[in-house]
């Protein structure tokens, strides 16, 4: 069986209380063919005391000022050499200690050529975690996607995302982006079932009526496709989902 080498990069910014739980979830994987790298913006708080407790079992740590998530998550790219990476950021974490080795056994090991593997995402809400599946942008009539496929439960190939890193202009859905112009180059995405990671939501910028706008805008302009009426509609039906996830969402429950 192939057991690629598989980097994980993490970026973290003053947040001291969530980090070692990521990072511990990251050193507890089952799979040892990994790459671990560490991105930190120069945090004030004493995050870095936290992460220098790990330090020895962690490739590469980068602690500097940087212009935001999305440049820090290119920083980890252009720092990674694994054949797949993922984005495992603070306060995220993978939701057993064996989901990258089962994440190999259903996708890195059956597939050779050019492929982003993704999964579920467990999502804790206030009221409970709810295990949420992805929207595939590409199964959709709309040229764009709602909240889609969450960039913690992908593995994207190396190869292709060091040649086609996150583009800056966006500073919202640059993870849409870079899916997208994968997606129009050919490669494949293969969905596994197994849940890949746990992520809070609330405090994002989606998961608010004004946020959704402005992330909706942008991925219409990705998209090329600003004040066409999918956009509207599509807009609508994302407005509904966020409106439940007010108000219904219990722990255990599937879509």
């Amino acid at each position: 069986m192939h057991y690629p080498l598989v980097t994980i990069v993490t970026v973290v910014r003053n947040d001291r209380k969530h980090i070692e739980k990521t990072i511990f979830s990251v050193l507890s994987q089952s799979y040892k063919n990994i790459e671990y790298i560490v991105i930190d913006g120069a945090s004030t708080d004493g995050t870095m005391d936290v992460i220098n407790q790990y330090a020895e079992s962690i490739d590469v740590v980068v602690s500097e000022p940087d212009g935001g998530v999305y440049d820090a998550m290119n920083k980890g790219i252009s720092l990674s050499h694994g054949e797949y990476v993922n984005f495992m950021n603070s306060g995220d974490f993978f939701h057993d200690k064996n989901v990258i080795e089962e994440m190999c056994l259903q996708g890195f090991s059956k597939v050779q050529r050019h492929t982003v593997f993704y999964g579920d995402v467990n999502t804790r809400y206030w009221n409970g975690v709810y295990r949420e599946k992805p929207h595939e942008f590409f199964r959709t009539p709309f040229k764009f996607k709602g909240i889609g496929i969450c960039h913690q439960s992908m593995f994207f190939p190396g190869d292709v995302i060091r040649k086609m890193p996150f583009n800056l202009k966006y500073p919202i859905a640059a993870d849409y982006d870079m899916a997208l112009k994968m997606y129009k180059n050919g490669v494949d995405f293969v969905y596994c079932n197994l849940i890949v990671a746990d992520y809070s939501w609330g405090g994002g910028i989606s998961s608010n009526p004004y946020g959704l706008i402005n992330v909706y805008k942008e991925n219409a302009k990705i998209a090329r496709q600003t004040m066409h009426p999918a956009y509207w509609a599509k807009l609508g039906i994302e407005y509904y989902r966020l409106w439940k996830k007010l108000r219904y969402r219990k722990e255990g429950r599937t879509r």
